[in-house]
């Protein structure tokens, strides 16, 4: 019987989105807890914009304002339907995720969910990176291996890793011979 483990669940996802998403939480959200946890986390983004930055037009704010509105009109919907069916369990589900919120979770898989994150960057440029400098970034210890666990785990994440330069570099040729 094999287990099936919070990496074999990140891995099996095909969807860098829905990757992320069980590396963080460690399950995929329902949509309800997706609708849930957006509109917490974009009206608290609302919120910490507007209390901590100086006055000013953002287009984060602007985005973070037009989110929250739609996952608000998204909640309420869901919710009334819950209260039509007289669906008591589902109100209780969205209550316990509202007292339980945390804008900032800790990942349950911090490394993987970090490496996804900067998967999805990639992917959207169409752009690659060294492996030493993902190590760096990660403030990952320096090894002997040229990094090889994470080099590993970088496949297994289908991470876009720039090809590594082989062999001895080009000799500048100083002088012609004849």
């Amino acid at each position: 019987m094999k287990r099936n483990t919070l990496a074999k669940q990140i891995e099996a996802q095909a969807d860098t989105d829905k990757a992320i998403e069980v590396a963080i939480y460690g399950h995929l959200l329902t949509p309800i807890e997706r609708t849930t946890t957006q509109y917490l986390y974009f009206s608290w983004e609302v919120r910490y914009c507007i209390e901590t930055g100086p006055s000013g037009d953002y287009p984060d704010l602007k985005h973070s304002t037009e989110a929250a509105n739609d996952c608000r009109d998204d909640l309420a919907q869901a919710m009334m339907d819950a209260v039509d069916k007289k669906d008591g369990e589902a109100l209780r589900f969205i209550a316990d995720l509202i007292e339980n919120f945390e804008p900032l979770p800790v990942p349950a898989a911090k490394q993987r969910a970090h490496i996804l994150t900067l998967k999805r960057i990639l992917d959207e440029r169409g752009d690659t990176m060294p492996i030493c400098r993902l190590a760096e970034l990660l403030h990952y210890p320096p090894t002997d291996d040229s990094y090889s666990a994470l080099r590993r785990l970088c496949l297994k994440l289908k991470f876009p890793l720039e090809t590594a330069k082989r062999g001895a570099p080009k000799r500048i040729q100083t002088r012609k011979r004849k």
